[in-house]
């Protein structure tokens, strides 16, 4: 009977101790303020990065539209003052540019 309890309480014990990867991280109150405070700088990142290539493209479909022609590279698009400075794009990022069909894109170097 003690066997059989023992082996009972060893099945259990062995059943619930499975991987849990699919469980969201647990909330920590006293992290909370850190975590949401990075969360929100993540977010900035992202939003500026976003912004910058929007930015970039609008001034490449400009000049496309006012030069009949796409730019043949970004720079041109600053020597030309469409865009005043191209912005810096994040670290472990480039921008990558075809000037045959005036695609661009960011692109991790």
């Amino acid at each position: 009977m003690k066997l059989s309890l023992c082996m009972v309480a060893v099945a259990g014990l062995i059943a619930g101790c499975g991987d849990k990867k699919d469980e969201p991280p647990k909330s920590n109150l006293l992290t909370a303020p850190v975590d949401y405070v990075g969360a929100v700088g993540k977010a900035k990142k992202t939003a500026e990065r976003v912004v910058d290539v929007v930015e970039v493209r609008k001034a490449i479909e400009l000049f496309h539209a006012s030069e009949d022609r796409f730019p043949t590279s970004l720079k041109e698009l600053s020597d030309t003052k469409y865009f005043p400075t191209l912005p810096t794009p994040p670290r472990g990022a480039k921008f990558f540019y075809d000037p045959k069909t005036g695609a661009l894109s960011l692109v991790k170097e």
